[in-house]
């Protein structure tokens, strides 16, 4: 979960459009190539009950962290006026609709060309609606 952390850092001399598209086409890697991450995934999606409140909390804390840091890369993008002024929070979550859409589509084996179509389709729209 350090790649999604660090993506930001590692991209920040790119335009909000490479790299918003970069971060989603990390993150549907990340799942689909690392049998670690599928794991994960999974796990994350329908955990043991014994261990229900435990991968929770540690999903809640990880994504909570995904959100701070988008939070403050769409401030930081607002205030370059790179992309349309808006509290930072809803492009944050709106993208974080799109990550979710991804994983849904990962945890249920989508054929590939399924997911490069989701990702792309709703890229496109979320792209419409934050670029000046």
């Amino acid at each position: 979960m350090n790649t999604k952390l660090t993506f930001f850092n590692n991209h920040k001399n790119d335009s909000p459009e490479k790299s918003l598209h970069a971060y989603l086409v990390m993150v549907k890697e990340l799942f689909q190539l690392d049998e670690r991450m599928k794991f994960w995934l999974r796990i994350s999606f329908f955990p043991p009950e014994h261990l229900y409140h435990v991968i929770v909390n540690e999903v809640f804390a990880i994504e909570d962290q995904v959100m701070e840091m988008l939070e403050a890369k769409f401030a930081e993008w607002m205030k370059e006026e790179e992309i349309y002024k808006e509290q930072p929070s809803i492009p944050a979550s709106a993208f974080t609709g799109i990550v979710d859409t991804l994983m849904l589509e990962l945890l249920y084996d989508s054929s590939p060309e399924r997911i490069n179509e989701k990702l792309e389709s709703t890229w496109t729209v979320f792209w419409r609606g934050i670029s000046k």
